[in-house]
């Protein structure tokens, strides 16, 4: 899991971040967020060049919200 600074959001007094994943054997990306990018095709690739890895303990806090995404990708793919 990794994340990147998005200096184009903020929301009140909290930072924003894009978060994603990226498969260790290929270097793949995978991110199910990516669509809301769309116009944006250049900030994405800075974001994914300016990534910082996560572990899952510094993301407890986005357990939850991770969780829903989780439960929605798993209903669309049928697993």
């Amino acid at each position: 899991m990794y994340k990147s600074h998005d200096a184009s959001l903020k929301l009140v007094n909290e930072e924003m971040y894009h978060w994603f994943l990226v498969n260790i054997e290929t270097d793949e990306i995978i991110d199910v967020t990516a669509p809301q990018y769309s116009k944006h095709t250049r900030l994405l690739q800075r974001l994914y060049k300016t990534k910082i890895k996560q572990s899952e303990t510094l993301v407890f806090a986005y357990r939850e919200r991770v969780q829903v995404l989780l439960n929605r990708v798993r209903k669309e793919i049928r697993i």
